[in-house]
């Protein structure tokens, strides 16, 4: 049982931090240990610019631009950034979080350089 938890653990709360995304002027790679899968800009349902507030440290919040293939219809604006965090659909939820600001604005300017429309989270919104 111990070694189930301990495969458990790496496969699906380890692992989601070897994705790797590429973007380029059409759209975005995801990259996930063995699986590839390609998005076009225009397939993405939610690219929103919001942050990310973990729930036990409500002071911490954490800028970055999420994104989904699917709409997250059942849950609130506010929650959205952490379920998309949480998502174990690896390959359709992704997200990028700024380290500072020299590498946000670079990744903003590159994204509004290729005519990505980023929305503005509400709890963003609220804050600016």
């Amino acid at each position: 049982i111990m070694i189930g938890l301990c495969i458990y653990e790496i496969i699906f709360e380890l692992s989601p931090a070897l994705r790797v995304l590429e973007m380029d002027k059409d759209g975005c790679t995801v990259s996930w240990l063995f699986w590839k899968k390609r998005h076009k800009w225009t397939d993405l349902e939610i690219i929103c610019r919001d942050y990310l507030v973990p729930q036990r440290a409500k002071k911490v919040k954490l800028e970055g631009v999420f994104f989904s293939v699917k709409p997250f219809e059942k849950i609130s604006e506010e929650k959205m950034p952490l379920a998309i965090l949480r998502s174990r659909d690896y390959l359709n939820c992704f997200y990028i979080l700024f380290d500072n600001a020299k590498e946000k604005k670079r990744i903003l300017d590159q994204l509004n350089e290729w005519g990505v429309k980023i929305s503005i989270g509400k709890t963003l919104a609220e804050q600016i």
